[in-house]
C-alpha cells in the first residue's frame, strides 16, 4: 500500500531521516534535485530553456540546486527569486550561494519568463495554507499563462498538502515531483488537478523515518491486488467463494440489482440470490439467469429475508429500492437484526434514520455519495466536500461502519480510523449505475472472507482501473456502468 502524509508528517519524517539516520538535510535535498533533473530531462533536450521560480525555503533550495545542476549539464536554466534573500532558510542560502559560484543566471524580470519552454515551480513546496501573497499570486498566474510545459517541486505554489484546497492562481502543474512519500492534497480535488501526474523520488527517506504512532492515509496498488484477494484453488466449489444476498431493484429499477449482481460475479463471488419485488422477476432472471430471485411484499418480507439470511454470507442493500414502505421496513429490519456483513447503498441509506444509533452487522460497509452524505449527516455539500477526512471519519467512528465517501477522489475509513484515498478511474464512469456496481464489487469480495475495511478500499481501486479499462476501449463520453463490470473481469 501507498502511505498518504500531510505535511506535519512529512517535517517529522524529514526531521527523523536526518536526526536518526544521519542524513544531512544537504545530501537530502541534492537527492532531490538530482531526481527532478533526471524527469526534466526525460521530458526535453537541450535545446528547450529552462526557468526556476525559487522561493526563499527549502523548497526554494530544491529549485535552485535544480537549476544548477542543469546548468552544469549544458541546459539553458536560469532562476527567477520569487523572496526574499534576507529570509533564507540555511540550505536555501548555500544553494544559491553554490549557484552563484557556478555563474547559474539569475533573472530581475518576470517578463523574460516568456522566453522558457519549461517553468520549474519550487516556491512554497508542502508548507502552503490559506491564500497566496499577491506579489507570489501574480508570479504563478503569469507562469500559468505561459506556452509552456510546467513542473511542480513537491507540491504547486498555493495548493494545500493538507486537503488538496488551492488558492486563486494557484501554480498548474503537468507534473508533480515529490520526495519521501506522496500527499494527501495531491489526491484531493482541486489539488489533484493542478498537480498532474505525480512522480514520487527516493531520496532516502523512507518508510523507517515514520513515526509508528501515528495515523496515515493509504492508497490501494496493484501489488496489493494479487496479496490481498484468495487465489482461486484447483478443488474449489460454488460454495468455495461465498453466497452474496441483494436486496434491490424497485418497479422500474430493475437495472440497480441487475448491474450490482453482476458485479458481484465479475469479482468472483460464487452465489447470487437477488430479492425484489415481483414485477423484477422476468427482468432479472432474463438478464442474469446465474442468480437465483425471491420475491418479497409487505406481509411476508421478514420470513423472506429470514430464510435467506441463513443462506448467505453476505448482504447487499438499497441499490434501487426506493424509499416505499416496503423499503422502509426491509432497512428497518436489517439494520435491526442483520448480523452478517452488510453493505448498505442508495435508498438503503436515504432511508438509515436516526433511530438507528447502531446497526446489528458487526461488519458494515456504507457507501455514500455526497448528497446521501449529507442526508446521512446534516452537513452541506460543500462543508463534506472541503472537509471530506475529518467528517468521514467521525462518521464511521461514531456509527461503527466502514464509510465510503463517493465523490472524484472516494474517501475511506473504517471504524478504528484507518482511511484511505482512492482517486483513480476516469470522467466516464459519472454514468448511472455505477454506484451499484461498486456496491456489488464490495460485497462479492466480502462473500470471499475479505473484511470490510479492506474489500471497501480493493473495490473501490478496482472499479477505477476496470473504468479506465473501459474508457479506453470505447472513449469516456459513451460509457455506461455495464461497461465497467466488462472492465473488471479483465482488470482482475
Amino acid at each position: 500500500m501507498k502511505i498518504y502524509v500531510t505535511p506535519d508528517q512529512m517535517k517529522d519524517a524529514d526531521k527523523n531521516t536526518q536526526e536518526v539516520f544521519k542524513m544531512d538535510g544537504l545530501v537530502l535535498m541534492e537527492r532531490a534535485a538530482l531526481f527532478t533533473v533526471d524527469v526534466i530531462k526525460s521530458l526535453c533536450d537541450k535545446n528547450c530553456c529552462i526557468a526556476v521560480l525559487a522561493g526563499s525555503g527549502n523548497n526554494g533550495g530544491d529549485g535552485i540546486a535544480i537549476a544548477r545542476l542543469l546548468w552544469e549539464e549544458g541546459y539553458q536554466s536560469a532562476v527567477y527569486l520569487c523572496g526574499d534573500k534576507a529570509k533564507m532558510t540555511k540550505d536555501c542560502l548555500r544553494q544559491y550561494e553554490t549557484a552563484t559560484i557556478y555563474k547559474v543566471p539569475f533573472l530581475d524580470n518576470l517578463s523574460e519568463l516568456s522566453g522558457f519552454g519549461l517553468i520549474v515551480d519550487a516556491v512554497t513546496g508542502v508548507g502552503f495554507k490559506g491564500e497566496l501573497r499577491k506579489e507570489v499570486a501574480e508570479i504563478t498566474g503569469f507562469a500559468n499563462t505561459l506556452n509552456a510545459k510546467r513542473i511542480a517541486v513537491d507540491m504547486p505554489t498555493g495548493v494545500s498538502s493538507d486537503d488538496g484546497s488551492a488558492s486563486c492562481d494557484s501554480f498548474n502543474a503537468d507534473v508533480t515531483v515529490t520526495f519521501g512519500f506522496e500527499k494527501i492534497g495531491q489526491h484531493l480535488y482541486p489539488g489533484k488537478a493542478l498537480c498532474g501526474e505525480v512522480v514520487r523520488g527516493r531520496i532516502g527517506i523512507t518508510d523507517r523515518s515514520l513515526s509508528p504512532d501515528d495515523k496515515y492515509i493509504f492508497g490501494i496498488e496493484n501489488s496489493d491486488l494479487t496479496r490481498m484477494i484468495p487465489a482461486r484453488r484447483p478443488d474449489s466449489h460454488k460454495g468455495t467463494y461465498g453466497k452474496v444476498l441483494i436486496i434491490a431493484g424497485s418497479s422500474g429499477m430493475a437495472g440497480a440489482a441487475y448491474m450490482c449482481a453482476a458485479s458481484a460475479f465479475a469479482c468472483g463471488c460464487g452465489m447470487v440470490k437477488i430479492i425484489s419485488v415481483p414485477e423484477n422477476r422476468n427482468i432479472l432472471q432474463t438478464l442474469i439467469p446465474e442468480a437465483m430471485f425471491a420475491e418479497i411484499d409487505e406481509y411476508n418480507f421478514q420470513d423472506i429475508i429470514d430464510e435467506n439470511l441463513g443462506w448467505a454470507d453476505v448482504v447487499v442493500a438499497g441499490c434501487g429500492l426506493s424509499q416505499s414502505s416496503l423499503a422502509f421496513s426491509v432497512i428497518d429490519y436489517l439494520a435491526s437484526y442483520c448480523e452478517l456483513p452488510l453493505v448498505l447503498d442508495a435508498d438503503g441509506l436515504n432511508l438509515f434514520s436516526e433511530e438507528h444509533p447502531h446497526i446489528a452487522s458487526v461488519d458494515c460497509v456504507f457507501t455514500p455519495h455526497i448528497g446521501e452524505m449529507e442526508r446521512l449527516t446534516g452537513y452541506m455539500r460543500e462543508e463534506i466536500e472541503k472537509n471530506a477526512l475529518p467528517i468521514a471519519e467521525k462518521y464511521a467512528s461514531d456509527l461503527g461502519v466502514t464509510l465510503v465517501l463517493k465523490s472524484s477522489s472516494t474517501v475511506i475509513f473504517d471504524k478504528k480510523g484507518r482511511g484511505f484515498i482512492n482517486d483513480n478511474g476516469c470522467s466516464g464512469m459519472a454514468t448511472a449505475g455505477s454506484g451499484d456496481v461498486l456496491s456489488g464489487m464490495i460485497g462479492g469480495l466480502m462473500a470471499q472472507k475479505i473484511p470490510g475495511n479492506l474489500a471497501a478500499p480493493l473495490a473501490a481501486y478496482i472499479h477505477g482501473l476496470a473504468g479506465s479499462y473501459a474508457a479506453s476501449e470505447m472513449g469516456e463520453s459513451g460509457m455506461k456502468a455495464s461497461d465497467i463490470i466488462s472492465g473488471i473481469k479483465k482488470v482482475l
